[in-house]
């Protein structure tokens, strides 16, 4: 079973990132289950949504306390929660931030992590200039579909046309996503020290 857990805040659209790499997976011949917390209910407040993928029905319905995957939708969490507390020896990791991934890794403190794979891409910026909204979602899970092999980008699309039913709205997201895809920056952390 791979387990994914999402960071963001309200707004960003974590909800809808998780709801989307449902239909992903879903597409990609996996089971999933899925489902968002939320603190208090308002924009810009922390949020975490959860994913699990199995090649059977996947019947555990709890927050993931030790990942596969950790994506941060956005740049500042990391410096107020621990997002990536408990992400398994190896595990991957997205990040939405402006820096690149050296200097993410020593400002963060990442060296001694047990991040395997890291991403990094400035989903803000790529967001602005696809959609002219700093809504990262779609961008996001382009860069998902590069980092982790077990969603590939044409199950991503599905997704986004399944969520996005508005064929403008969809190609929208659907250009957004290729950015992200194309834009990442994936570094291999096993051995950074």
């Amino acid at each position: 079973m791979m387990e994914i857990r999402l960071h963001g805040r309200g707004g960003q659209g974590v909800v809808t990132a998780a709801y989307v790499l449902s239909w992903a997976a879903f597409f990609s011949g996996h089971e999933i289950r899925s489902f968002p917390i939320y603190g208090p209910e308002r924009r810009g407040a922390p949020v975490a949504a959860f994913l699990r993928l199995d090649n059977k029905p996947v019947r555990l319905r709890c927050q993931i306390y030790n990942p596969d995957c950790v994506a941060v939708f956005d740049a500042r969490l990391p410096f107020m929660l621990n997002v990536f507390a408990g992400l398994k020896a190896g595990g991957s990791a997205i990040l939405n931030t402006g820096l690149n991934a050296e200097t993410a890794i020593e400002r963060l403190h990442l060296e001694n992590s047990s991040i395997g794979k890291l991403g990094v891409l400035d989903a803000v910026a790529i967001a602005r200039e696809m959609t002219g909204s700093p809504i990262v979602n779609s961008v996001m899970l382009g860069s998902f579909s590069k980092v982790i092999d077990s969603l590939p980008f044409d199950a991503v699309v599905e997704g986004i046309k399944k969520v996005f039913k508005e064929e403008t709205a969809a190609e929208r997201n659907v250009r957004a996503a290729q950015a992200g895809y194309e834009r990442t920056i994936v570094k291999n952390c096993q051995g950074v020290s």
